[in-house]
């Protein structure tokens, strides 16, 4: 396997891209539900962020984050 080459001083790969959410949503409440949007979302699903201020989405990997958390 071959390492990441530095572009500009920064290593960038398919696995530092990947850990990055798609897109942030601020909340307003610690659960939420996500459906993907758009015409190929994915099923709905209901989260919950426990203690966290923050969760993402299983599917789509859309981080809803608490408003001031």
């Amino acid at each position: 396997m071959a390492l990441p080459t530095p572009v500009n001083g920064q290593i960038t790969d398919a696995v530092t891209q990947a850990t990055e959410a798609p897109e942030t949503v601020e909340v307003d409440t610690t659960m939420v539900r996500c459906d993907g949007g758009g015409d190929l979302g994915h099923p709905m699903v209901y989260l919950n962020m426990g203690e966290k201020t923050w969760v993402e989405c299983p599917y789509c990997d859309r981080k809803f984050s608490l408003k001031g958390g």
